[in-house]
């Protein structure tokens, strides 16, 4: 990319560990994705005079395969009913809103977020607390 003087990176990460923390979360997951976080503005820092732009996105909670695996899938429906209404805007995150913020990434308007590590949460990583707070009411 340097070479060529062109590129984009973009490093998907996680609101959990990326942008905030979420106590009672797996503590290696938030690890990776806090790594995830930081070498994305390591690598950016070091990278300012190049025509290559980093970024990272770190999404809440998404209607993945991997989301349903490792959390929704040993749920009833009952209790999954009540993790959503739990969530900002009471909704998982379509991946097409994640693909989204990638592709814009992608384009000339988007360097100068060079380095950016961007809360793609529906506000979970601004207020991490609402997940837990809905829950309790």
């Amino acid at each position: 990319m340097k070479k060529n003087s062109f590129g984009k990176i973009v490093n998907i990460s996680s609101v959990g560990g990326g942008i905030n923390v979420f106590p009672g979360f797996n503590i290696a997951d938030g690890m990776s994705k806090a790594a995830i976080a930081f070498m994305t503005k390591q690598m950016a820092a070091e990278s300012i005079y190049d025509k290559v732009e980093i970024f990272a996105v770190c999404p809440g909670a998404t209607d993945t395969d991997m989301f349903r695996a490792s959390t929704l899938d040993s749920l009833t429906e009952t209790q999954k009913a009540e993790l959503t209404h739990s969530l900002p805007k009471e909704e998982l995150i379509n991946p097409d809103q994640i693909a989204d913020v990638v592709r814009f990434l992608c384009t000339d308007e988007a360097k100068i977020l060079h380095g950016a590590v961007i809360d793609a949460s529906n506000g979970l990583g601004v207020n991490p607390s609402a997940l837990y707070k809905r829950r309790e009411s």
